[in-house]
């Protein structure tokens, strides 16, 4: 403590006790402080942004999820499936977890294992929400929520796939995403869920769409 109180300086101010504290630079509390400040800043530059995963290259990685979507490609569904749990769990951090996430749920959906494939693509969309493979994930989902009759959850998740779209997102995933919701509210939706739906629309493309789709089932259903 020598270091640290010499040169103090204690002024009395009426009413209040007004302290200034005079520390040498060569102090070593001041020496202390700034290798907390140091450490401090430099632990938080390593930490990713909010709502991102920092992953890491993996050539094996690569080359398994590679054989895999080659696998799924080829119909050899089942091996392609074990393919993409190694790189869940063997390269949790690896470059290619997200993706093998997407199609793990893919795989067990066309094995007809919507459970499986639900919990899956769940997990995904809840640790990587800012993923680029969000939509993909949520198309998928729908498409279970559709096969296993829960149309309104189905939509749901549909239109937050619409959502998720970016400029850069593949054409064919959007017109896969269309594809879904078109056919979902022709087989399976009437005018009164799409107008609930109607009320939490968020962009005008979006009213425009439900709006349509509201004209379509009451001309159907002879109301118009």
């Amino acid at each position: 403590m020598r270091h640290s109180l010499r040169g103090a300086r204690f002024n009395a101010v009426p009413g209040a006790l007004s302290t200034k504290l005079s520390i040498p630079r060569d102090s070593p509390m001041i020496l202390s402080l700034r290798s907390v400040t140091f450490f401090t800043g430099l632990l938080i530059a390593c930490l990713p942004a909010a709502g991102q995963v920092r992953l890491e290259f993996s050539q094996k990685n690569e080359a398994v999820f590679r054989a895999a979507v080659a696998r799924y490609d080829s119909g050899f569904t089942r091996e392609a499936l074990v393919g993409f749990d190694r790189c869940i769990t063997e390269f949790p951090a690896g470059q290619r977890v997200t993706a093998a996430y997407v199609m793990k749920g893919k795989a067990l959906y066309r094995l007809g294992e919507n459970l499986d494939a639900a919990k899956t693509l769940k997990a995904f969309l809840s640790r990587y929400p800012v993923s680029s493979y969000v939509p993909d994930a949520q198309l998928t989902l729908g498409l279970i929520y559709a096969k296993i009759e829960r149309p309104e959850e189905a939509m749901e998740i549909l239109l937050a796939a619409a959502r998720a779209l970016k400029p850069s997102s593949p054409p064919l995933l959007t017109r896969r995403i269309e594809a879904a919701m078109d056919s979902t509210v022709d087989a399976r939706l009437g005018p009164a869920p799409l107008r609930r739906f109607l009320t939490q629309a968020v962009t005008p493309a979006e009213r425009s769409y439900l709006w349509l789709k509201i004209a379509q089932r009451e001309a159907s259903a002879g109301n118009i």
